[in-house]
């Protein structure tokens, strides 16, 4: 199920951000986004509330990042920062080196040049159960990565920018999308022993696999079952 709405009869706890310990222990209760995101304590941040949020830019180097919403909750974060001058690229989180996994949640970014929702590398980036929704953007995406495994999974990824793509993705192992809809054109440069698989998608877009060979490039297996394409999505 992509599309799970709130419970209307669950309010937003006073401090919605809650690191727990993988049992579900509580490590530490945050008001602000931003103050779980950089609190030093490793762990799960379990959103309790539907927001929307504003957060800030996010920045990490190293470790993990795992962000999932609380029983009963949807939430949805708005960007909480300033565009920057044009023709300066802007990641809303930029992540160096980290494992990423996101559950439940919603993105809607903003408008603006180059701006993209997840930029960085890591061994695996996972999405779940999420929206992430790009209004017009010039030359920004949704997310880029370059790593080991791109995992998504009964999710929404819409760029309303024909000019822009949704996802980039360069000199990864595995890219694994399941149960989604995806608009918008998906940049995979072919590296070495590369595997895809695509099951039960529904991708809209001329150009979804924008497929360059790169020198000494090898194996490409392609794992595809019960996925529809379409042509150009049109409003």
């Amino acid at each position: 199920v992509i599309v799970a709405e709130p419970s209307a009869s669950i309010a937003d706890r006073e401090k919605p951000f809650v690191v727990v310990d993988a049992e579900g222990k509580t490590i530490a209760e945050y008001r602000f986004a931003n103050e779980a995101l950089a609190a030093p304590q490793n762990g799960i941040i379990e959103v309790h509330g539907n927001g929307p949020f504003k957060l800030g830019q996010v920045r990490r180097d190293g470790g993990s990042l795992h962000i999932r919403a609380g029983k009963g909750y949807r939430p949805r974060f708005v960007v909480g920062f300033e565009m920057p001058e044009p023709n300066r690229a802007t990641p809303w989180f930029d992540l160096t080196n980290v494992n990423l996994s996101v559950e439940g949640c919603d993105f809607h970014g903003a408008a603006g040049f180059m701006f993209s929702q997840f930029v960085g590398t890591g061994g695996r980036w996972k999405l779940s159960h999420c929206r992430l929704i790009q209004p017009p953007t010039e030359s920004g995406v949704v997310a880029s990565f370059s790593g080991d495994v791109f995992a998504v999974e009964n999710s929404l990824l819409f760029n309303s920018s024909p000019t822009s793509g949704l996802l980039h993705l360069h000199e990864i192992r595995e890219l694994s999308l399941s149960g989604n809809i995806l608009i918008g054109q998906i940049y995979l440069p072919q590296g070495t022993d590369q595997t895809l698989k695509l099951n039960a998608n529904v991708l809209f877009s001329a150009q979804i696999f924008l497929v360059e060979p790169q020198k000494n490039a090898e194996r490409l297996t392609i794992e595809a079952t019960d996925n529809h394409f379409f042509p150009p999505f049109s409003a």
